[in-house]
């Protein structure tokens, strides 16, 4: 008969079914998990991330890689990526973590030019609740992108890669020579703060800055600070220009004033954390008396302001 389609099963446990996407690190993969089919467990599905060689063959980056994963499997959020594990088979590394259906936010973004506004800020609300948890336990993500986001189908959005960049910064301390590599894929300039771009320590605020331009490119479909070549303009050089964000038409002023705080230059100026994002963004509760106005008109048809 044909020739049987050669299957892929790492670890004698994950066979790989389709490609899903590729990135600095490696392919992400859907696979499925053949223990957990045999468990009859009907969540069986993976994404499995195959690290690419510069991983693989330097075991300081593999270790550093393995503490981030062990420490991001601490991370249990709904806007958070769930990461299960961190496995090698022969000279194959691999992270499994939860599959979900949908697209980076980055797709999103170039296929719709941008995304209506009260699911934008609807969608920002999901990345600042994820990030503000892991804030909160002390993470900074250090690399906040559309690539990075993911929104499913059910339009819930999901913070991919969490602590991958410090994995990154850690492999290279304790591997120099595989450095300039593995650093490439470190940081995406055009969305790391002043102090990130001067290799400051990282700080929740550095997350802040990158929220922001996320944030833009929702509402306007591009990043905030984009030159003539058509390339986003990292913060150090928009800061040297002078650079400022124009009103964005049929955003809110209190949306904006966040905006605008969110990609200030300046550590001291953003929000310090993601739980003062959320703040400065969330819908206002309606004053009391407003309601008690409309409670009144819909009672007796009108409002009595006085009776003359």
């Amino acid at each position: 008969g044909p020739a049987k389609k050669q299957r892929h099963i790492l670890r004698g446990r994950f066979e790989l079914l389709e490609l899903l996407g590729s990135g600095g690190m490696g392919d992400v993969f859907l696979a499925k998990d053949l223990l957990k089919e045999e468990m009859q467990d009907a969540e069986c599905m993976v994404a499995l991330k195959l690290l690419n060689e510069n991983f693989s063959t330097h075991y300081a980056a593999l270790q550093a890689l393995q503490r981030e994963a062990k420490k991001s499997q601490a991370l249990s959020h709904p806007n958070i990526v769930t990461v299960y594990d961190f496995d090698r088979d022969a000279d194959t590394a691999f992270i499994t973590m939860e599959y979900i259906k949908g697209m980076p936010l980055k797709d999103y973004i170039k296929k719709n030019h941008g995304m209506e506004y009260k699911k934008a800020m609807s969608a920002m609300m999901g990345i600042a609740l994820g990030l503000a948890y892991a804030h909160s336990k002390g993470y900074v993500h250090a690399d906040i992108k559309p690539a990075n986001l993911f929104i499913t189908d059910e339009h819930k959005v999901k913070i991919l890669d969490f602590g991958i960049a410090q994995a990154f910064k850690a492999s290279v301390k304790e591997a120099p020579n595989a450095a300039d590599e593995l650093t490439k894929n470190a940081m995406t300039v055009s969305y790391a703060s002043v102090e990130m771009l001067e290799g400051q320590a990282l700080a929740p605020s550095d997350d802040i800055y990158a929220l922001a331009c996320v944030m833009h490119e929702l509402l306007v479909g591009k990043h905030p600070f984009m030159g003539k070549n058509g390339r986003a303009i990292p913060a150090d050089q928009a800061r040297d220009l002078g650079l400022k964000v124009a009103n964005i038409p049929g955003v809110s002023r209190r949306n904006m004033a966040a905006l605008r705080k969110g990609l200030s230059f300046s550590h001291k100026d953003r929000f310090q954390n993601a739980g003062e994002f959320i703040d400065a963004i969330k819908p206002r509760p309606i004053k009391t008396y407003a309601v008690l106005l409309t409670a009144t008109a819909l009672i007796t048809g009108r409002v009595h302001w006085a009776d003359t």
